[in-house]
């Protein structure tokens, strides 16, 4: 039986040209990866990010493989020399089904900070643009995003901390999505209230819960608790992308101090910061990015 289905094989009339066609598939693909002009790409991807973003950005090396996998290595993303977001590796994988379609949606995982983010994004191939992205975000070090968010990099909060979460943005036609972040081993400096730069404060956690509606990031939840401290954030932002270029800011916090390691600074806070019923203390941050002002009221 093995034997007439290898005759019936090799009588085949379309074996030779199918052989000599998948051969010829095959060696164009090598030449095309081989040949490929990743410079070209390099310098796309880095005008790209500097049209869209305030940013600079710096490509050390692009490589392509023959499945279609897209890998970037020594990223870095800058206000300045002394002010960057290094990413170690992007690598984005999309199918050649997805390659085709009109709208594709392609995986991506990057390793930064310490830490990893996986999740796919959708673009729009009729006028090129970001239609969404989505993923899951783990042991990402806060040290250097502040700076970069700042316009003034030397008057930012500092942060320390490893960030775990998900995120969805869909950018069509509009920004819209939702986002859950935690954050372990907080530590905070350089933070200011009325003109008043507060000690370091450290061993916290925190959550962050919210969504994206339009140019707006509304704030459901943003609490930070540990050692006697527990902060409780509700309100309106900018988009987080759009910090570095100011905007308005309308939020309303809760503050208690019940003791411990932070007890110290009730008393200075009391001073400057509406009491509230409870204990706390408590009021509203408006104003804008780079000039918030603090209000009474909640």
């Amino acid at each position: 039986m093995r034997g007439k289905i290898a005759e019936k094989i090799t009588r085949f009339r379309y074996l030779k040209p199918l052989s000599y066609a998948l051969l010829f598939i095959f060696a164009f693909i090598a030449f095309l990866f081989g040949t490929f002009p990743t410079d070209i790409l390099k310098g796309r991807i880095i005008k790209e990010i500097v049209v869209n973003t305030p940013f600079e950005a710096e490509i050390k090396s692009i490589k392509i493989s023959p499945l279609l996998s897209v890998r970037l290595d020594g990223i870095k993303i800058y206000k300045s020399k002394d002010s960057f977001l290094e990413i170690n590796s992007l690598r984005i994988n999309p199918s050649l089904f997805e390659a085709v379609s009109k709208n594709p949606k392609i995986p991506f995982e990057v390793e930064f900070l310490d830490g990893q983010a996986k999740g796919s994004i959708r673009l729009n191939k009729q006028n090129g643009s970001l239609q969404e992205v989505g993923g899951d975000i783990k042991g990402v070090s806060l040290d250097p995003l502040p700076a970069l968010l700042f316009q003034k990099a030397e008057e930012a909060l500092l942060l320390r901390g490893s960030l775990d979460g998900q995120f969805y943005v869909n950018f069509d036609p509009v920004p819209s999505g939702d986002f859950q972040f935690d954050v372990n081993g907080l530590e905070l400096s350089n933070v200011v209230v009325k003109q008043i730069t507060l000690p370091s404060f450290g061993g916290l956690s925190s959550s962050l819960e919210g969504s994206i509606e339009g140019q707006t990031t509304k704030i459901k939840e943003f609490s930070i608790r540990g050692n006697g401290l527990d902060l409780q954030v509700t309100g309106s932002t900018p988009l987080v992308w759009e910090f570095s270029k100011g905007g308005i800011v309308d939020l309303a916090y809760r503050v208690k101090i019940t003791g411990g390691e932070f007890a110290q600074y009730k008393t200075l806070l009391s001073a400057y910061l509406p009491k509230q019923g409870d204990g706390g203390l408590g009021g509203k941050i408006q104003g804008t990015v780079n000039s918030p002002r603090f209000e009474a009221g909640l």
